[in-house]
């Protein structure tokens, strides 16, 4: 044990030098180990690693890099080749072309270069002959002074004979021999130059009588603008005017007709045209209203010509003298002839042009006419048979002269506007005959001809009473049979259409169906189905069969569909199959449904939710199609009930009178403000103070006064101002003025864009009105602002238009009265509807019918042509319906007023 210890002792190091060798063995222990520490291999491992990674990384974007350049070295060489290919073809293009437009250049300047030279070549040879004239008969009048100076000496000598000196003889031999030489002389003449002297002699007599033929018809430009423009144009036509003009064109080289050949057609000249295009230069210039229908720089350019030409032709006339055998001075003959070329080429461009825009007009007045025809086509009475008959005469006129201009593609053309104007104006008609209705057999006529008898016994005994809920009459709200047989008689076609709501209306109707279905709802999931569910079967039920009659066998398959006492049971048990049944419904529906109808069927049908709310569409469903069946019953009864509105509409106004319902006293003062105003324009133009009865307005005259005032006008139609006769036709009269702001506005804003970009406003731009009208808000406001851009995108505006545009919009669209184009679009469309109210006779309107397009363009509203048209045929039925309803009252009224008012024929 002790010695133990002292081992123990012995080995044991002393503690500072043990600390020592421990420190020293931890540091080596450091480096010793470091390898084996896992730690530090995996961080050295992620090191190398990427590292590695990252000289792939680059190495693979040196790679790609590398890839890169080559590939756009390589491409921009073959894009640089192609480039120059490219370039090379189109060099080589562009010089074929340069080269084709040289030689085409070349070959013009040759033509020209011929005919200059020919013409030089002819007046070298008409000056040479002229100079041979003149020395020819300079020549003449020598000989002829010679011959007469002779045979004076002669007689002198004659005379001193008395003393026969033989100087004087001498004298007298030596004259006779004179004469003789002059006489052999005289007789060695060939007879080519007796010849050309006769007829230099006809030539001179000739051209006198051509000239002063055309000065004795007196027409100058003062004459012409102080005579009547019919009797200018009958006159232009007369023959001896047209005979005398092409002599005297022949004779200054203007016409150069050329005589059986057909190798130079473009030399030859029509003499006729020829002198209508002359004769024209002073039509122009002395009615250039009445013959220009625009101002615009062709028509400017036109007048220059026109008098460049006449000024040119005075002025050759007036060097018309018998030294240059009235021929004229050549140079003036020749500025005569560049002005007469000049005046022609204008002339033939502003004529192909108005040309064009006349065969539009006409062929779109044609397509008007047919469409009023077609829409009269049911129309037998004999003023709708007159009224045809005159439309078919003025297309028959209007083909003739489409054909005049058109040629062989009159056909084509007339088809295709036709198609367009009824595709564009005639309403798409939809199916709504419901599948449900079965073709009619004579038992069947016979029912819909008693339904329809009940229908009017009811409208004769007074407005019918429903006695079914409100709530289940949506439909029909606020239209009394009164008012849907009104409707009829304005408009065959009529169909009811839902009532529209307002929006607190449809925001109540919305929350109280959501309450109610949302109560279904919840009384269903818990299982009270009883409470529901037969009122719902019973409601559909009952509207199912309304769509039938009850000897169709629609009506019973429903009938006997519709257990109301077994679905009730069943659900009082909670084993009935709602969705069964309602399935059932949704296979029924596309059988009975119109074909109008189709897509809201099959959307029902492919909704996929809740029962509650496929069962709420279903219901609107079903209303729909109750109102399909109640306009088909409507339209079978519509050839008997029309007959009989205006004697209904009498007792039933009459019955309101005598009730004391309704008073006349706005009728009164109505009619008493057109009577003031027709009164007032006869007085006007009545200059010489005659009281007589024809110079008094009509009754009608007045009463198509106060119709115009309820329609035409910029400002909101104020109810309460509405005379008494006119109250079903509130709502007409607030369209009517609707539409009428829509047209003079478009108008005027497309006029003044028309005026600032110079174009001709004869010239339709319909996208630029359906573009304005599509920019115009319920308040009839425009965003001037997209306006230009839309203009920008087809031309170009300068800042200065574009201020104008926008101050002009912003003017038109207030509505402001004092703007001057506002204003006359206003007035224009006002005289127009007067004129076609005012029509008397079938004959006189459709005169004024076949002039609609014509007119409107003119007034500067050729792209409102169908919604002036659509306009004018609406307050045409309003106006003779009405008319003749209330005809008794008006009369009496007019009559109360006493004197001014002229005695109807």
């Amino acid at each position: 044990m002790v010695h133990d210890e002292g081992t123990q002792d012995i080995n044991t190091l002393p503690p500072h030098i043990q600390a020592r060798f421990s420190k020293r063995r931890r540091h080596n222990s450091s480096f010793a180990g470091a390898s084996k520490d896992p730690a530090t291999d995996k961080a050295q491992s992620r090191r190398a690693s990427i590292l590695e990674s990252r000289k792939n990384l680059l190495r693979a974007r040196a790679v790609h890099a590398e890839k890169v350049r080559s590939r756009y070295h390589k491409d921009s060489h073959e894009a640089l080749a192609a480039r120059l290919m490219a370039l090379q073809s189109s060099l080589s293009q562009a010089q074929k072309s340069r080269n084709a437009i040289l030689a085409k250049t070349a070959a013009a300047c040759a033509n020209e270069v011929a005919k200059a030279k020919q013409i030089a070549q002819e007046i070298k040879l008409k000056r040479e002959e002229e100079a041979k004239a003149l020395k020819d008969g300079m020549a003449d009048r020598l000989l002829e002074a010679e011959k007469r100076r002779l045979e004076l000496q002669r007689a002198r000598r004659n005379s001193r004979r008395s003393r026969g000196s033989s100087s004087s003889i001498k004298a007298d031999v030596e004259a006779s021999e004179s004469l003789e030489r002059i006489s052999v002389a005289e007789k060695k003449r060939s007879k080519e130059e007796a010849a050309v002297t006769i007829q230099r002699a006809y030539k001179l007599n000739r051209n006198r009588q051509i000239v002063r033929m055309f000065m004795d018809l007196g027409l100058t430009v003062e004459s012409v603008r102080d005579s009547p423009f019919d009797e200018i144009s009958a006159l232009m036509n007369e023959e001896r005017v047209q005979r005398a003009t092409s002599r005297l064109l022949q004779l200054c080289g203007l016409l150069q007709v050329t005589k059986g050949t057909t190798t130079a057609k473009e030399d030859v000249v029509d003499t006729e045209k020829a002198c209508r295009i002359f004769l024209s230069a002073y039509v122009i210039l002395g009615h250039p209203s009445q013959v220009l229908s625009n101002d615009g720089q062709d028509e400017k350019s036109l007048i220059t010509k026109s008098k460049d030409l006449l000024c040119a032709f005075e002025s050759w006339v007036s060097s018309a003298s018998p030294i240059n055998s009235f021929m004229g001075s050549s140079s003036l003959r020749d500025a005569l002839i560049s002005a007469w070329k000049q005046f022609s080429t204008a002339f033939s461009s502003w004529k192909e042009r108005d040309s064009r825009y006349l065969l539009v007009l006409l062929i779109q007045t044609f397509a008007e006419l047919d469409l009023i025809l077609y829409k009269m086509k049911d129309d037998n009475d004999p003023v709708s048979m007159d009224y045809k008959e005159g439309i078919r005469e003025q297309q028959l006129t209007l083909l003739v002269r489409i054909r005049q201009l058109a040629g062989d593609k009159t056909r084509s053309m007339i088809k295709k506007a036709v198609l367009q104007t009824r595709k564009a104006r005639l309403p798409k008609k939809e199916d709504h005959r419901p599948r449900g209705a079965e073709s009619e057999t004579p038992v069947q006529a016979s029912s819909s001809t008693s339904v329809a008898e009940s229908q009017l016994t009811a409208i004769s005994e007074g407005p019918a009473v429903d006695s079914r809920p409100q709530a289940e009459e949506p439909l029909l709200m606020g239209m009394t049979n009164r008012e849907i047989v009104h409707e009829l008689a304005l408009d065959k076609n009529f169909m009811l259409k839902p009532r529209k709501k307002s929006s607190i209306e449809e925001m109540v109707e919305t929350q109280a169906k959501r309450a109610f279905y949302d109560i279904m709802r919840e009384g269903i999931e818990n299982g009270d189905m009883g409470s529901w569910i037969p009122q719902m079967a019973q409601a559909v039920r009952e509207k199912l069969l309304r769509l039938f009659e009850p000897a169709q066998s629609f009506y019973k398959v429903i009938e006997n569909a519709f257990d109301i006492q077994l679905i009730e049971q069943q659900c009082q048990v909670g084993n009935y199959d709602y969705n069964k049944l309602f399935n059932w419904v949704l296979s029924l529906l596309p059988k009975i449904c119109s074909p109008a109808r189709d897509l809201v069927v099959r959307q029902l049908i492919q909704f996929e939710g809740d029962f509650i709310i496929r069962l709420d569409k279903l219901m609107d469903v079903l209303d729909l199609l109750i109102l399909d069946q109640t306009n088909f019953t409507l339209m079978q009864s519509a050839p008997l009930l029309i007959p009989q509105a205006i004697p209904y509409e009498r007792r039933t106004f009459a019955a309101e009178l005598q009730s004391g319902k309704v008073k006349l006293d706005k009728t009164r003062q109505w009619l008493a403000d057109a009577r003031d105003h027709k009164y007032a324009t006869a007085m006007d133009r009545n200059s010489e103070g005659l009281n007589l009865d024809t110079n008094l307005p009509t009754a009608e005259a007045i009463y198509n006064q106060g119709l115009l005032s309820l329609v035409i006008s910029l400002d909101e139609l104020k109810p309460q101002n509405v005379p008494e006769p006119f109250h079903l036709d509130i709502e007409h009269l607030i369209g009517y003025r609707d539409t009428v702001r829509k047209i003079v506005i478009s108008s005027a804003i497309i006029l003044t864009v028309k005026n600032l970009l110079r174009r001709d406003v004869r010239q339709s731009w319909k996208p630029l009105k359906d573009k304005v009208v599509a920019l115009m808000d319920k308040n009839y406001k425009i965003d001037a602002t997209e306006l230009i851009t839309y203009i920008q995108e087809t031309t170009a505006l300068p800042p200065a238009v574009q201020t104008h545009i926008k101050s002009a919009v912003a003017k038109i669209c207030n509505l402001a009265h004092l703007d001057t184009v506002l204003r006359l679009i206003f007035n224009r469309l006002k005289t127009f509807i007067d004129l076609r109210l005012n029509a008397q006779g079938s004959r006189q309107r459709a005169k004024l019918a076949s002039a609609v397009s014509e007119t409107l363009v003119s007034y500067g509203m050729g792209e409102q042509i169908g919604d002036v048209t659509t306009l004018l045929e609406s307050v045409e039925r309003l106006a003779g319906y009405n008319r003749i309803t209330y005809e008794e009252w008006y009369n009496a009224i007019l009559e109360e007023l006493g004197s001014g008012v002229a005695n109807a024929a």
